[in-house]
């Protein structure tokens, strides 16, 4: 397979083409050239595949110089509404809750890191 260049890569996106960016990308959001040169990519991704899409982000980074930003779709920002309530509580008990893994949400309780997850993200996961 021939390898393609920034340009063909971005043009690729533009045209709504995300298969080589793996599973975990949803879709072309905008793209801009830096000032240094480089060019700066926006998609949307499922939450649940986040990890694999920032390891293989960081790849195309290194390898090609495209830097690529996750949004996350239309349902993780709808899976991530339906936990803010859960979110806003741990902040007021002072547990000083993350976003992790998109929707997930991490804090410290009893000196260890506690993990929960929304049940549609859990069942999508596997």
């Amino acid at each position: 397979m021939p390898t393609l260049t920034q340009t063909e890569r971005l043009e690729q996106l533009q045209k709504g083409d995300t298969v080589w960016l793996g599973k975990a990308c949803a879709g072309y959001h905008r793209s801009w050239q830096s000032p240094d040169g480089s060019w700066c990519v926006v998609v949307e991704i499922n939450p649940h595949e986040r990890g694999v899409f920032l390891h293989g982000a960081k790849q195309l980074r290194s390898a090609e110089g495209i830097i690529i930003t996750p949004y996350l779709t239309a349902w993780g920002m709808e899976l991530r509404r339906e936990r803010m309530a859960m979110f806003k509580s741990l902040q007021g008990k002072g547990l000083s809750p993350k976003w992790h893994g998109g929707v997930g949400i991490r804090y410290v309780k009893d000196g260890r890191w506690r993990t929960t997850r929304s049940k549609a993200a859990a069942a999508c996961s596997g």
